[in-house]
């Protein structure tokens, strides 16, 4: 086992975050930090018990997204891991906001959705310094309190309606 490897097996373990038997969604955008995690957790489904299943969302926001969407299917039909891929229609929606923060909301739903659809335990996601940084510095502009100042947590829970 590699140091990543080993290193995310702990932290998955210290954290509680999975348990035998749990189905996991994976968020895999198709940058190296998602192909990465969905890599480790493949290498790691056997000695913890679970189930991945990847899912990806194009936000069609850049000319190379249906790239990136064809990259993520190829990479989960090489691993034979089950994948679901939907795609932004932002014409449909009514764009109110910012435009990153709208994508991240339907991100966010289309997890959620997934999630009740295969009946998973958990969604699994990448998340670099960088975005650490950029997610403190986000909540500082918007007049955060002190609870606001953290980090990207391990886990939350969100509520299923």
């Amino acid at each position: 086992m590699n140091d990543l490897t080993s290193k995310v097996k702990y932290f998955i373990q210290s954290n509680n975050l999975f348990s035998y038997g749990d189905t996991i969604i994976v968020g895999v955008s198709g940058g190296a930090d998602s192909i990465t995690l969905a890599s480790v957790l493949y290498s790691l489904r056997h000695e913890l018990g679970i189930q991945i299943h990847i899912a990806h969302y194009n936000h069609k926001l850049r000319k190379d997204s249906d790239k990136d969407e064809a990259f993520v299917v190829a990479f989960a039909d090489n691993l034979n891991i089950p994948y679901t891929v939907q795609s932004w229609n932002k014409k449909k929606e009514t764009l109110k906001g910012s435009i990153e923060e709208l994508a991240r909301t339907q991100r966010l739903n289309f997890f959620i959705c997934l999630a009740k659809k295969i009946k998973a335990d958990a969604v699994a996601l990448a998340h670099t310094k960088n975005d650490q940084a950029e997610t403190v510095l986000m909540r500082i502009l918007r007049g955060t309190g002190l609870q606001g100042l953290q980090a990207i947590l391990p886990y939350r829970v969100i509520q299923k309606t």
